[in-house]
């Protein structure tokens, strides 16, 4: 009579346990995670030691994103159960969407090397393979996936993927600015880019900057460039480089280019290390010379699939006439609505900019008379040939919003704030001569309040050409600017 009460003990308890089973899967097919493995604890609490149960509950601890907690739940099965194929899955899944690409590779290798026909664990290294940009290996991969199982949708999506990020490319795009120095630049551009393999990325450019300015004239400046991209995923890191001429308009050549190394690191964020040589022909008076900078910069970027923004960089300059600059900057997005296809990112960045020699000199004078033997002068300086921002400290709020009306993606960036930095004015004020004696410069501490707005549209023309159409205008403490860019980039 004992053993047949506890039977039927037993029983009533199994079957308690399944029914809280049951709620937990109804739980979880409706995204409800968290009350999912609230359910699943309770039924481990009913029978400890379910192995099922357990399994159920690491799983929905991962999809919950509680990696941390799934991953112990997978180990402490693993002890009990070494050779568990669901367990041993399951941790590589949890290690995988943790970002560690490598130990998840392992895992899902471990699997393959006892059955290289698991599908699961195949698409599963691919994955780890892709995402960690190893696009070489992911194809081939995800390629066996589907040959063992025609009808995964992820592989065949991520194969697609893959393709549109190697077809080749072709590029026209112009920008023209017109500021109040005043001074005009049009740029025109035609860039082509191919992919020789998954992993390597060529390009070519060729263009040419026309610009203009009452005092200048006119000027053309050709220019041509070639680049490559590489990545090495077994070290997570991409090489970039490129390297051009340009001349300038008196016909001397120079070189342009530079070297940028991207490590990633952790799951989100990059390490950058780049050292460039770039024109600058931001300014009128640079019409007249050769103006470069070479930019040698270290710094860190953050773009997460949650949405959030960030990156630091700090920079020394190294001008063509022997001038030394340093610059550092930071910034940070956090998305705060969305609906639909609408996002908005709030944030706000700072910026530190310092020139060692100020390129900021006297220009022209005039005078007013004040009283018969009195007059007030007035003075006009000239940046040349480029801007040489000192103890330049700027502060802003940023605003980004993104939506898409039918088929038209729109981007809205706007920013402003307030900065100061370190001018040069001109004395004496006044003299008792229709001209000054002697001219002196006055340095003095300035406040300013800069602000950028930029909108843009992305146009799909058919299914390889797309027209991106912007609008820009303005302001900084050295000039107010508006612009414009067109882009048309056909895919194919």
């Amino acid at each position: 009579m004992v053993a047949l009460l506890m039977a039927l003990a037993g029983a009533a308890s199994a079957a308690d346990t399944d029914q809280t089973v049951r709620e937990a899967l109804r739980a979880r097919a409706a995204g409800e995670y968290s009350t999912a493995s609230r359910l699943l604890r309770d039924a481990l609490a009913q029978a400890p030691g379910r192995s099922d149960v357990e399994l159920l509950l690491a799983e929905t601890l991962a999809w919950n994103k509680q990696f941390a907690e799934a991953e112990r739940s997978y180990l402490d099965l693993l002890v009990r159960t070494p050779q568990s194929r669901a367990a041993r899955l399951g941790l590589a899944r949890v290690l995988l969407w943790k970002g560690e690409y490598a130990a998840a590779r392992r895992q899902f290798g471990a699997l393959l090397r006892e059955n290289p026909r698991d599908a699961d664990a195949l698409e599963g290294s691919a994955t780890a393979a892709y995402w960690s940009g190893d696009f070489r290996s992911a194809a081939a991969a995800f390629r066996q996936t589907l040959a063992l199982d025609p009808s995964r949708d992820f592989p065949r999506r991520s194969l697609a993927e893959i393709a549109a990020a190697s077809v080749p490319e072709e590029r026209v795009s112009f920008g023209y600015v017109d500021d109040n120095q005043p001074y005009r630049l049009l740029r025109s551009e035609l860039h082509a880019a191919f992919s020789s393999d998954p992993l390597t990325r060529w390009s070519a450019a060729a263009g040419e900057y026309r610009s203009s300015a009452p005092i200048y004239g006119r000027a053309s400046l050709p220019f041509i460039r070639i680049g490559n991209r590489i990545g090495l995923p077994g070290i997570r890191l991409t090489v970039d480089t490129s390297l051009g001429v340009l001349k300038y308009a008196d016909g001397v050549v120079r070189p342009v280019g530079g070297l940028t190394l991207t490590r990633r690191v952790f799951t989100n964020g990059a390490l950058i290390v780049r050292a460039e040589q770039r024109e600058l022909l931001a300014t009128a008076t640079g019409m007249r010379t050769h103006p470069s900078v070479a930019t040698f910069s270290a710094g860190w970027r953050r773009e997460s699939t949650d949405g959030w923004l960030a990156a630091a960089n700090a920079s020394i300059l190294r001008y063509f006439d022997a001038n030394r600059g340093k610059e550092a900057y930071a910034y940070a997005l956090v998305p705060f609505y969305s609906h639909g296809q609408s996002r908005l990112y709030a944030g706000a960045s700072a910026t530190y900019r310092d020139s060692r020699s100020s390129r900021f000199s006297f220009a022209a004078v005039s005078s007013t008379r004040i009283a018969p033997n009195d007059f007030a002068y007035a003075y006009r300086g000239t940046y040349a040939p480029y801007w040489t921002p000192q103890q330049s400290r700027e502060a802003r709020a940023v605003i980004v919003a993104q939506t898409k009306v039918r088929s038209i993606a729109l981007k809205l960036h706007v920013d402003a704030g307030v900065g100061r930095d370190r001018a040069i004015a001109f004395g004496p004020d006044q003299g008792r001569t229709p001209l000054p004696a002697s001219i002196y410069p006055v340095a003095f501490q300035r406040r300013f309040h800069p602000y950028d707005a930029d909108l843009t549209a992305a146009i799909p023309l058919g299914r390889d050409l797309t027209a991106e159409l912007g609008v820009e205008s303005l302001s900084t403490v050295f000039y107010r600017a508006k612009s414009f860019h067109a882009f048309l980039v056909r895919h194919r």
